[in-house]
């Protein structure tokens, strides 16, 4: 039933605690379903004009910046869908998607392995600022480390790597040899 459920596979899902809304990025939509009721407030039909396959959203639910499976990424306000503005796009399928509105930064890597750090100070405009090549292993998780101002990325040999993002350098590895917890 459409009016109940997504016809289409969820890439990711936001809950906005302010409006009670959820919102779902599939394939090729968009949809804000009010909480409280289970129906549907809005649909974004294709935003991207291709698959949807990597999403992150701010922290206040207002700005969702989203890759799609041609290398694109596109800044979209969530409150009308409008096109705020897009990124310097990869030549492959956009794996993930980071954010940081500490570091005014967008972090972004393709099935290539082709890390691109775009600055998002200016609402409008955008530049990539640092261009990274992971070699030999896949990316499979990546995430910004504000407090520390670090790019973390871990890959599939188990090694995650830190890259020091005020300077744009690597910065360390965490592998199982020289990881420490503290009980």
């Amino acid at each position: 039933c459409p009016d109940l459920a997504d016809d289409q596979v969820i890439c990711s899902c936001y809950y906005d605690k302010v409006t009670k809304s959820l919102l779902s990025f599939c394939l090729r939509k968009i949809k804000i379903w009010n909480v409280l009721t289970g129906k549907v407030r809005q649909i974004y039909d294709d935003p991207m004009g291709n698959e949807i396959t990597a999403v992150i959203v701010d922290k206040n639910i207002k700005r969702g910046f989203i890759g799609d499976n041609a290398g694109k990424i596109r800044n979209i306000n969530l409150k009308n869908g409008y096109t705020i503005k897009d990124l310097t796009p990869h030549s492959t399928e956009i794996k993930f998607i980071c954010h940081s509105m500490t570091l005014n930064i967008v972090a972004s890597c393709s099935i290539d392995n082709v890390i691109k750090i775009h600055n998002d100070e200016e609402l409008m405009e955008t530049e990539v600022i640092k261009e990274l090549t992971i070699p030999q292993y896949q990316v499979r998780a990546m995430c910004l480390v504000d407090r520390f101002a670090r790019l973390a990325i871990g890959l599939s040999n188990g090694v995650c790597k830190f890259y020091d993002i005020e300077h744009f350098h690597y910065d360390s590895d965490l592998t199982s040899d020289n990881a420490y917890i503290k009980d």
